[in-house]
C-alpha cells in the first residue's frame, strides 16, 4: 500500500462474526463505508459460508477462516466457544492483513457496532502512535448498586477491545505475536481467573510495547459502560456527544428484540430516560432487520457441532482443554471409532449390565454447581438417580443419553416410581441415624438402650433390603482401576482373574476419578454398585485411599473386613499417608520389596500377594509393522512418563548401551513410552540421547496386545530401574521367553535370579531432591552401567546363554505368578482371615 497517502483517505477496517451476525457486519461495513468512500473493511467468517450467502455481493471483502492458517484450527474451534474463538483469532487477522494483504495499518471494531462520523482522532493517533486503544471508562462509576461497577471493568480489562487501531511496525509485529501466543491457552471468559478472553491481556501493552496512544475522545466508542456521565444532543441529523462529533456508538449486550432494554449488561440506565439513546438503539434495531437478521439469526454455528450433526456440549469443550486429550484427538469433531465423540461416551459408572454413567456425565456435574448440591456424589447408589435425572431432563444431545437408555420406555413408568422410592429409603436411612445420635443426647444411655433391639431389628431389615449385610462366604467386593490402560489397571484386572480361577464369588466397582482415557473394557459389565461380600479389598494406592472411600462412603465399610492394596517404590513410606492404615485391617503389595517397606509403618499386618502376569500368544504385529530394523539385535525398554523419569532411568539404558556398543554395530536399543508430552523438557532429553546412538524412541499410543507384539520383536529386554514395586514389563518380557537384564533392586528380585535373568549390581543412594510423588531423603539404587553395558555384550555374542536365560526366565513365571498360582494363595490368606477374624 501506499504510505504516502495519509492514512484518513485509504483506512482499512476488519471485524469478526459467525454467520448469525452477518447483518451485524453488514450495517458496520455500510455505515463505515459512508464516512470513509476509499475506506476497505474486511470481515472474517469464524464459520463456514455453506451457501449461506454470497461473499461477492456483500458490502465487505470475506476472508474465511482457514485462509488465515492457524496451526491445529479444529483444537482452537472446539475447545473454545464461539466468543471465545471470535476474540482468540483476532491477532492472526490483524498480522494477516499487515503482512499478507500489506496494510500499513488495520483498524477492528467489533460488529455490533454503527459509524456516526469521520475517525479523525483516530487516524491522526495513528500517524503518532503504533498502538491506539480506547478505555472503558474516563469517567467514574458511581457506587450506586447499578451495574456495570468499576470492579466489573477492572475485571474484564481497563481498555475495550470492541475497538483497536494498529500500524505496522516491527513493535507492532511483536505485539501481535506475543497476543496470540497468551490466545492460544488463555482465550477464556473467567472472570474468577481474572481472564475476559482477550481484553485483560491488553492492560500489560503501555508496559510491554508503550508506542501506543489511550484515545479519550469522548464521541469514540460509546457503549453502556460510558453513557452515564455523558451530555448527548441532536443537531441537524448529527449527533454530538460531550461537544464533539458521535464517531461510532458499540450497541454492546443491545437485543433489538427487546427494544425497551439498553443493553442486557447493564442496569443503571433505561431508554425512556435517555431519547437520544433510545432513538439510536431503535434505528439500530431496524437498520439490523434490514441487513436480514431475521434470516441469519436462525444459522448454525458451524463448529458447534460434531461432524454427524450433534451439538457439542459445553462440558466436552471444557474437557478437551486438557493437552494431552488435544494430542491424542487432533480433530475433535470426528465421530467413529477411536474419536474424542466415542471418548465421551465411554462408560466411566455401570448401574446395571445395560447403564452406564459416560465420561461426559462425570464431567457435566464437575463442572455444574447446581449439579453438585443436587448429587454430592454420583457413585455407588447414587448413580441412579444422576442418570434417572439427567436422561428426563433432556439438557443433553440424545448421542449422550444412549447409555441410559435401559432406563427408558417401556420401563419409563416403573423407572419413575423406583426413583422416588430409592431416595426415600435413602432419607430414612439417614433420619434412622440421626435419631440415634439424638436419642442418645436426650434420653441418655440407660433409657436409650432398651429400645435398642427394636432399632437394630430396623437396622438389620435396612441392610437387608439393600444389600448392605454382608453375606457368608469369602467373596470379595473388589474395588480399582478396572478399565485404565496402565500398570495398576492390569494389576487389578491381574486379581480380577486370579481370584477368578480359584473361585472366590467377586462383586467389581470400578473408580477412576481422572478422565483419562480407557480402552480396557472387559470388565466393566460386571461392575455393580452393592458389595455383597464379607471382604473388600480397595486396589487403590495409598495416595488416593482416602478420595476413595470418601466416593464410597461410610456404608460400604460397615461389617467388612477392609483390604488395601498398596504399592510403594521408596523407603520410607509418606508420613502423609501412614493415616491410611486406620482405615483397613490388612494390607497386601506386589512383592517382599514393598512389603519391607510398608511394614516398617504399618501396625497391621502386611502381606504379599504378587500381580498376575499374562501375555497375549496370538502375534498381529511383527518387526517391519513397528517400524523396528530387521537383522540387528534388539534391547527394548517400555515405560509411562508419569511413573517417574528418573526412577525409571531411560538415560541410564542409553548410556549403558553407548557402552557397550561405542562405534556402529548390528544392535538397536528401542524405548516405548506413554504420556510423553505432558513431560517436554524430559522427552527432548531422552529424544536426543537415542538420536546419539542410532536408537528409536516409539512414543505412539499401543494397545496392550500390540505392546507384547513389541516386546516378542525384541531380542532381550532392559531395565535399569532405581526402583520397582514390582516389575511387571520385566516379567511380562520373561513369560514372552526373552532374555531380560535388569538392576538387582526391588521389586523384580521376587521373581529374578541369576538363573533366570541378568541382574546388574544396584547400589542404594539417597535421593537428592524431590521427584514428586518420591520425595528427598528417600532411598532407591543406582546401577551399575558398566556391568550393564557387560551384560548387553554377553547376550548379543552369546546367544545360548540368551536362549537358555530366556527359557528359564518363562518356567519361572509360569510357575509363580500365573492365575491359577496367585489365586490360590490369595484364596488360602482369605479362609485364614474367616476362619480368625470374621
Amino acid at each position: 500500500m501506499n504510505s504516502l497517502i495519509p492514512i484518513a483517505e485509504r483506512p482499512v477496517a476488519c471485524t469478526i462474526v459467525a454467520r448469525n451476525y452477518l447483518a451485524q457486519a453488514r450495517a458496520f461495513a455500510r455505515s463505515f463505508q459512508k464516512h470513509h468512500p476509499g475506506g476497505t473493511v474486511y470481515v472474517l467468517l469464524v464459520d463456514r459460508i455453506d451457501g449461506a450467502f454470497d461473499p461477492a455481493k456483500e458490502p465487505f471483502i470475506t476472508i474465511p477462516v482457514e485462509e488465515l492458517g492457524i496451526p491445529d484450527f479444529p483444537v482452537w474451534a472446539f475447545k473454545y466457544s464461539i466468543l471465545e474463538l471470535s476474540t482468540a483469532v483476532k491477532p492472526f487477522l490483524l498480522r494477516f492483513l499487515l503482512t499478507t494483504k500489506g496494510h500499513d495499518h488495520v483498524m477492528y471494531f467489533d460488529p455490533d457496532i454503527l459509524c456516526y462520523a469521520p475517525m479523525t482522532p483516530i487516524f491522526d493517533a495513528l500517524e503518532k502512535n503504533a498502538i491506539v486503544l480506547i478505555p472503558h471508562l474516563t469517567d467514574p462509576l458511581p457506587e450506586d448498586g447499578f451495574l456495570p461497577r468499576q470492579i466489573d471493568i477492572l475485571r474484564s480489562g481497563a481498555y475495550n477491545l470492541g475497538f483497536l487501531a494498529i500500524r505496522k511496525t516491527p513493535l507492532v509485529l511483536n505485539m501481535l505475536e506475543w497476543w496470540h501466543e497468551r490466545l492460544k491457552l488463555f482465550c477464556y471468559v473467567r472472570l474468577a481467573e481474572g481472564l475476559f478472553v482477550d481484553q485483560r491481556w491488553m492492560d500489560l501493552v503501555p508496559g510491554l510495547f508503550p508506542d501506543m496512544c489511550v484515545l479519550t475522545d469522548h464521541g469514540c466508542d460509546v457503549a453502556y459502560w460510558n453513557v452515564h456521565c455523558r451530555i448527548f444532543e441532536k443537531r441537524d441529523r448529527s449527533y454530538v456527544v460531550d461537544g464533539v462529533p458521535l464517531r461510532f456508538f458499540h450497541f454492546s449486550g443491545y437485543d433489538p428484540r427487546e427494544p425497551n432494554s439498553f443493553s442486557k449488561h447493564q442496569t443503571r440506565v433505561r431508554l425512556k430516560d435517555m431519547p437520544i439513546i433510545q432513538e439510536l438503539c431503535h434505528n439500530y434495531g431496524d437498520r439490523l432487520r434490514q441487513e436480514g437478521m431475521e434470516e441469519m439469526r436462525p444459522l448454525k454455528y458451524a463448529f458447534g457441532f460434531f461432524d454427524d450433526g450433534t451439538p457439542v456440549p459445553h462440558a466436552a469443550r471444557k474437557l478437551y482443554e486438557d493437552p494431552s486429550l488435544q494430542k491424542l484427538f487432533p480433530n475433535p469433531f470426528q465421530t467413529g471409532p477411536d474419536s474424542f465423540f466415542e471418548f465421551l461416551r465411554e462408560p466411566m459408572e455401570y448401574i446395571d449390565e445395560q447403564t452406564a454413567l459416560s465420561r461426559l456425565h462425570f464431567v457435566l456435574r464437575d463442572i455444574d454447581p447446581e449439579l453438585q448440591s443436587l448429587f454430592p456424589s454420583i457413585w455407588g447408589a447414587s448413580a441412579l438417580p444422576y442418570a434417572v435425572h439427567l436422561l428426563f431432563s433432556r439438557k443433553l444431545p440424545e448421542p449422550f443419553l444412549q447409555s441410559l437408555q435401559s432406563l427408558r420406555a417401556p420401563k419409563d413408568e416403573s423407572t419413575r416410581k423406583a426413583l422416588p422410592s430409592l431416595l426415600q429409603r435413602r432419607h430414612y436411612w439417614q433420619s434412622y441415624q440421626r435419631l440415634c445420635r439424638l436419642g442418645r443426647k436426650i434420653l441418655g444411655e440407660k433409657t436409650f438402650t432398651r429400645a435398642r433391639n427394636v432399632l437394630r431389628r430396623s437396622k438389620r431389615k435396612f441392610l437387608k433390603e439393600t444389600g448392605l449385610l454382608p453375606s457368608v462366604g469369602l467373596g470379595i467386593n473388589l474395588v480399582g482401576y478396572l478399565a485404565a490402560e496402565s500398570g495398576l489397571g492390569e494389576a487389578v484386572r491381574g486379581n480380577v482373574l486370579a481370584l477368578d480361577v480359584a473361585h472366590v464369588p467377586l462383586a467389581l466397582r470400578n473408580f477412576d476419578r481422572t478422565y483419562a482415557r480407557k480402552g480396557v473394557r472387559t470388565l466393566l459389565p460386571r461392575a455393580t454398585n452393592w458389595n455383597p461380600y464379607r471382604f473388600n479389598l480397595i486396589h487403590v494406592n495409598a495416595d488416593q485411599f482416602r478420595l476413595c472411600t470418601e466416593h464410597l462412603g461410610p456404608d460400604f465399610f460397615r461389617n467388612r473386613f477392609t483390604i488395601g492394596y498398596w504399592v510403594w517404590e521408596t523407603s520410607p513410606f509418606p508420613k502423609e499417608w501412614m493415616k491410611h492404615f486406620a482405615g483397613v485391617q490388612e494390607v497386601w503389595t506386589a512383592s517382599t520389596y514393598t512389603q519391607k517397606i510398608l511394614q516398617e509403618s504399618a501396625p497391621i499386618s502386611v502381606q504379599v500377594m504378587p500381580h498376575v502376569v499374562q501375555v497375549s500368544t496370538t502375534r498381529q504385529k511383527m518387526r517391519k509393522d513397528l517400524g523396528i530394523p530387521e537383522g540387528r539385535f534388539v534391547f527394548l525398554f517400555v515405560f509411562d512418563f508419569h511413573s517417574i523419569f528418573e526412577r525409571k532411568n531411560p538415560l541410564g539404558i542409553v548410556r549403558a548401551f553407548e557402552k557397550a556398543f561405542p562405534s556402529n554395530s548390528k544392535t538397536t536399543l528401542v524405548i516405548k513410552s506413554m504420556h510423553s508430552g505432558a513431560y517436554p523438557k524430559e522427552w527432548e532429553m531422552l529424544e536426543n540421547a537415542l538420536q546419539r546412538i542410532g536408537g528409536i524412541h516409539i512414543h505412539s499410543v499401543l494397545s496392550r496386545d500390540e505392546t507384547h507384539d513389541l516386546i516378542a520383536c525384541a531380542d532381550a529386554y532392559v531395565s535399569l530401574h532405581r526402583s520397582e514395586g514390582f516389575g511387571l514389563t520385566l516379567a511380562e518380557a520373561m513369560l514372552l521367553g526373552k532374555p531380560v537384564i535388569a538392576s538387582a533392586y526391588g521389586g523384580n528380585t521376587d521373581f529374578m535370579n541369576a538363573e533366570n535373568s541378568v541382574l546388574v549390581p544396584a547400589h542404594p543412594i539417597t535421593i537428592e531432591k524431590d521427584y514428586e510423588p518420591y520425595k528427598a531423603g528417600g532411598t532407591w539404587a543406582d546401577p551399575d552401567l558398566d556391568e550393564a553395558a557387560n551384560a548387553m555384550r554377553r547376550l548379543v555374542t552369546d546367544p545360548v546363554l540368551a536362549q537358555r536365560i530366556g527359557e528359564a526366565g518363562k518356567r519361572t513365571v509360569e510357575e509363580r505368578l500365573s492365575p491359577q498360582a496367585v489365586g490360590d494363595r490369595m484364596r488360602k490368606r482369605l479362609e485364614f482371615l474367616a476362619k480368625f477374624y470374621c
